[in-house]
């Protein structure tokens, strides 16, 4: 497909998901600027990529993720993480269902509550990150789920673009542009 781009609009949607899959178990240090054109065009539906993109530098943002992401895969039933434990990474789900749930003290006795599933296109993880706290609640799969992965460095920088692109409201120069998407990379 790098010698080919055109291919690409030849896919079906299920060997477009199959190829961003394999370029997100790459290293990020190894994917070409022509897989980072696919994973756009495999993610621009994406909810949480589509409200990223709609802010002020957005386009880069995403760019950065995508260049940065890597990939995890869930069976149905297993358990992504427990509250309590140490939050390192946020998660964007690809395809699938998870549901969020936490132990809550319900007559004398703890029991496991479900507060939320979460499903194609909506990320998790983030509070753990942000607040620089253990889990908050605990993540299992309750279908075979894909998720795109983003380290706690990576979102937190991303994180820390917006904050200060939205605090300045910078209108960049293109040399300027050049100039933060080198520092971003």
């Amino acid at each position: 497909m790098e010698q080919d781009p055109s291919l690409y609009e030849t896919l079906t949607q299920e060997q477009i998901f199959g190829i961003l899959c394999i370029i997100l178990t790459k290293s990020s240090y190894h994917r070409t600027q022509s897989e980072i054109e696919i994973l756009k065009k495999a993610t621009i539906h994406i909810d949480y990529f589509q409200k990223l993109i709609e802010k002020e530098q957005g386009p880069l943002l995403w760019e950065r993720c995508l260049r940065k992401m890597s990939y995890t895969y869930l069976s149905y039933g297993q358990t992504l993480f427990k509250e309590g434990d140490v939050g390192t990474t946020f998660y964007i789900i690809l395809q699938g269902r998870v549901s969020i749930h936490k132990r809550l003290l319900v007559q004398d006795e703890f029991q496991d509550k479900e507060l939320i599933q979460l499903q194609d296109g909506q990320g998790f993880g983030e509070l753990a990150l942000e607040n620089n706290e253990p889990r908050s609640a605990s993540v299992k799969a309750i279908l075979p789920t894909h998720l795109a992965v983003l380290e706690a460095e990576d979102y937190m920088a991303i994180k820390k673009t917006v904050v200060i692109l939205n605090l300045f409201k910078i209108r960049l120069t293109n040399k300027d542009k050049c100039i933060l998407k080198s520092l971003l990379n």
